[in-house]
């Protein structure tokens, strides 16, 4: 398996090496980014974000499988060229409609009930709201219905965009921190398209912070009922109103916990999403499971399904 990089200078990326969560299953798929092995290489891996036409190499064999990945929203997306020579045989993004699913993270089944209250100390959450944000400027318009929301409710924001300020190397230990001051954690998307959900949720669901939403999917086919607080279906003021009788009432405000007894974060899979592709694509060699029909037939179809009509203009 083969990964097209924008630059193969550094040796550390010429290297063949088994996908990190199913190394011990698929024993026999490598992955690497040496272009001796382009021609031996039954997957070839084009990361869209860094694809360049003229540095396209030529396709050995027609059972070589092409693979397009891509997690990046639309808005921040280039289209692919248009040439007749330039189709793929698997498509792998977010989209639940990808031939390969690569989810920013999901949720899985407890093999047994857990004691969540006993674990969440909510004396010292005297803070409503917080937003970690560095993109100030959104197809979601979120910074708009943020500077709303502020004016009703107190909302403090780290980052490029507020006057707090989080290091990137202390991401986790800030989540820490906010957890035990905040009640309620800002998971605004910077683009309101189908299926996008990013680490902007993920990663808070295993601290104990209750996720105010905002994006273009459904996200009650990712998280449990009563777990989150869609803001994409209310206005700043009704959220606000929201905050406000939540933060009043505990036992209101512990219940969007619970969803912990029964499911909790798939870390392995949400902090390794490269890994998760290769994995997914050693399983369907292995199992000869892979389609030989494309999904698409040019790289013009790709674009449509890709752009058209999956983002939502902001209603705020």
């Amino acid at each position: 398996m083969y990964q097209m990089k924008k630059s193969l200078n550094g040796d550390t990326e010429n290297i063949l090496f088994r996908p990190k969560l199913c190394y011990y299953r698929y024993p026999n798929c490598l992955v690497t980014s040496n272009r001796a092995f382009i021609s031996s290489a039954k997957v070839i891996i084009f990361h869209w974000r860094d694809f360049y036409y003229g540095d396209l190499p030529k396709r050995h064999n027609s059972n070589q499988l092409w693979t397009i990945y891509n997690l990046e929203a639309p808005p921040n997306t280039a289209l692919l060229p248009d040439k007749n020579d330039l189709y793929f045989n698997l498509t792998a993004s977010y989209r639940h409609d990808s031939d390969i699913f690569l989810p920013y993270g999901q949720l899985i089944a407890r093999n047994h009930n857990s004691d969540f209250e006993s674990n969440i100390d909510i004396r010292y959450k005297i803070k409503p709201v917080v937003w970690f944000v560095s993109n100030c400027h959104t197809q979601s318009h979120r910074e708009n219905y943020v500077k709303k929301l502020s004016q009703m409710v107190q909302v403090d924001i780290y980052g490029k965009c507020g006057k707090l300020n989080c290091p990137h190397s202390q991401q986790y230990e800030c989540y820490k921190k906010v957890s035990r001051e905040y009640l309620f954690y800002l998971s605004f998307e910077n683009s309101l398209c189908k299926d996008y959900v990013t680490e902007k949720l993920f990663n808070v669901l295993n601290y104990d912070i209750v996720p105010i939403v905002f994006g273009g999917a459904n996200y009650s086919s990712i998280l449990p009922a009563g777990s989150y607080i869609d803001a994409t279906r209310m206005k700043p003021k009704r959220l606000a109103n929201l905050i406000m009788r939540i933060a009043s009432n505990r036992k209101l405000y512990l219940s969007y916990f619970e969803w912990r007894k029964k499911y909790q974060l798939d870390i392995e899979a949400s902090s390794n999403l490269d890994s998760n592709l290769y994995c997914q694509l050693c399983k369907r060699l292995e199992e000869n499971s892979i389609n030989n029909q494309n999904t698409f037939k040019s790289s013009k179809e790709i674009n449509h399904w890709y752009f058209h009509n999956t983002c939502q203009n902001p209603n705020i």
